[in-house]
């Protein structure tokens, strides 16, 4: 549909474009007295880059309008089972987002972009404190046995898989309903596989870089814990971008079967069971990997800390106890002598005294 401006129509022409969202494309203006073109013209691609925006947002807002109605239906004992389906919906919409800005209009937006998601992530602002990741449940497994069993942590890493394989159904339909150039392309390519390598090196490389991320945040616990999400985030980003020509770096089983899952549908010739083996191993053995060089190290050190100070905390309490006993002893001999009306005269002889015997 072509809407043309009452005035000023002698000098100058606009056309614009109106789409199913109501958003107005300006195609092109032409100065008639001028002769020429007028640069006024806003590209496919900003109006592509601001639909993914305003997609990432409604993502969250389907997110947090589920968790509202969650809250009232079920009870609290399982609302953690239904934070995990909801967040690895969200989690893994918006990386399909992230993905097509990153590849179609701006690889530095892709990167800023998936830096804020992970730091927001961190921090806990987003996801509703859920891990949406398999790897995080493992920790509860390793370090508090007791507290956790294989039946809840199963539970989550299947509702994990299945809010991660709902993500990209309902961003295809988005694509599919939006007039966006970036999302046209996107969908006539298809979900390509990101594993480049051989199996062997793929699930090495998983394994390492899961390791290293999972180190980054047990050493910056400490210390550190304030800029923890900013560190995490940052390693992270730079390790995807350093190694994603290999296997995509996915470092989370979920969303990694959930792209291997269509990209298999698109092409039959893929075979998931390596992919699976490469994506679910790998990071499996890093985290585990980590897990244990941290209880064997860092651990023993922070605990060696802890025993220092306990210790100091403990030879400070007993001085002053034997302190106050002395102090005590004395202000009993003063209060029993009954010769010291004055409360000023009194403290002043207590002082003397205690530090003569001191």
């Amino acid at each position: 549909m072509e809407v043309i401006p009452d005035e000023p129509v002698s000098r100058v022409l606009c056309r614009y474009k109106i789409n199913m969202f109501s958003k107005i494309k300006i195609m092109s203006c032409v100065d008639f007295s001028r002769k020429k073109k007028t640069d006024c013209c806003i590209s496919l691609q900003e109006m592509s880059f601001l639909w993914s925006l305003t997609a990432i947002a409604l993502v969250f807002v389907l997110g947090e309008i589920f968790r509202i109605i969650l809250r009232r239906i079920l009870p609290t004992k399982q609302l953690h089972f239904a934070r995990e389906l909801i967040s690895s919906f969200e989690l893994s919409s918006v990386i399909f987002e992230i993905i097509v800005l990153g590849k179609f209009y701006n690889f530095w937006v892709g990167i800023l972009c998936s830096f804020l998601l992970l730091t927001f992530k961190n921090m806990l602002f987003i996801l509703d404190g859920a891990l949406a990741n398999p790897c995080g449940l493992f920790e509860d497994i390793y370090f508090k046995p007791k507290k956790v069993t294989i039946l809840s942590v199963t539970t989550k890493i299947m509702l994990q898989v299945v809010g991660a394989m709902l993500a990209y159904p309902f961003v295809r339909k988005m694509w599919q309903s939006s007039n966006s150039e970036l999302h046209s392309r996107h969908l006539q390519n298809g979900i390509s596989p990101t594993l480049e390598i051989s199996v062997v090196a793929g699930c090495a490389i998983e394994a390492v870089a899961t390791f290293l991320t999972t180190m980054s945040d047990f050493l910056t616990r400490g210390n550190l814990i304030k800029y923890n999400p900013i560190i995490r985030s940052s390693f992270c980003v730079l390790l995807c971008n350093s190694l994603a020509s290999t296997t995509g770096l996915w470092m989370n089983p979920a969303l990694a079967t959930a792209h291997t899952f269509f990209a298999v549908y698109s092409n039959s010739s893929i075979d998931l069971s390596e992919h699976l083996f490469v994506y679910w191993l790998g990071p499996i053995i890093g985290t585990f990997g980590a897990y244990e060089m941290n209880s064997r190290f860092i651990d023993k050190k922070d605990s060696k800390v802890c025993q220092r100070k306990s210790m100091a905390k403990k030879i400070k309490k007993s001085s002053q106890f034997f302190d106050n006993k002395k102090r005590n002893e004395v202000l009993a001999s003063v209060t029993c002598s009954g010769v010291y009306q004055n409360e000023g005269l009194k403290q002043r002889t207590l002082n003397k005294r205690f530090s003569e015997r001191a």
